[in-house]
Formats: structure tokens, C-alpha cells, sequence
């Protein structure tokens, strides 16, 4: 499922993205619905969490510099070799004009940590 895939680059969606990318769907489809310019509401939402709850649940992020400082050579290692199978898998390692750097800098606040949707454990 596209949510967990996501979920698992660390690209986790909260609820107003996930509810931008089924309106996108919808709009791009031209589908038939009933919904408010083709966006689904809350209710939908909280519905479609628990229809698929066996695939799906909301996760809380975890801050950026604790996972950083917590980071083992082995959890570092393994990243790297499934960035690489991620790259491998596109086609993107004989094209390096395809793959982008888009790290965003900045800093924390000890901003409260947002919620993500995410796969089931």
C-alpha cells in the first residue's frame, strides 16, 4: 500500500496531506462522489483509518535529532543498502542527473511531534 511505502522512505503523511492526495486522485479520475469539492472530510478519514486498520495506523514522528543521535553504525549500514536497492530498482544508478537532493535545513524548536499515518506492526 502506497501509505505504508511512504511511511517507510520516512515520508509519512499526515492527515490533511493524505485527505490533498485522495482529493488529487479524484480530480485527476473525474470519479463520481458525493463529496464536497472531491475531497473527502474527517469522517471519511477516521472511516477509512479503520476500515483498514490491519494495514494502517497513526504514528507519532519521531524528532529528527533524537533518532539522529541515536543511530547505530548497523542502522546506518542497513539504511544505506536499502537506499540503494531504492535507487537500484528505478534504474537511477547509471543516471545521477535523475536523483535530487531535496534535505530541507533548519532547526527545532522542540516543536511538539506531528502524526503521521503509517504501517501497522
Amino acid at each position: 500500500m502506497w501509505l505504508s511505502e511512504m511511511s517507510k522512505r520516512g515520508m509519512g503523511l499526515g492527515v490533511g496531506e493524505f485527505l490533498d492526495f485522495v482529493q488529487g486522485i479524484l480530480k485527476k479520475d473525474k470519479r463520481k462522489n458525493k463529496l464536497k469539492n472531491d475531497r473527502p472530510s474527517y469522517t471519511w478519514y477516521y472511516n477509512f483509518m479503520a476500515r483498514n486498520s490491519y494495514l494502517v495506523e497513526i504514528l507519532k514522528e519521531s524528532s529528527l535529532e533524537n533518532s539522529r543521535a541515536k543511530e547505530t553504525i548497523e542502522e546506518l549500514d542497513r539504511w544505506f543498502a536499502n537506499y540503494y536497492k531504492f535507487v537500484s530498482e528505478l534504474h537511477l544508478l547509471d543516471k545521477p542527473n535523475r536523483v535530487y537532493n531535496a534535505d530541507e535545513s533548519g532547526f527545532s524548536m522542540e516543536s511538539k511531534a506531528a502524526s503521521v499515518i503509517g504501517p501497522t506492526k
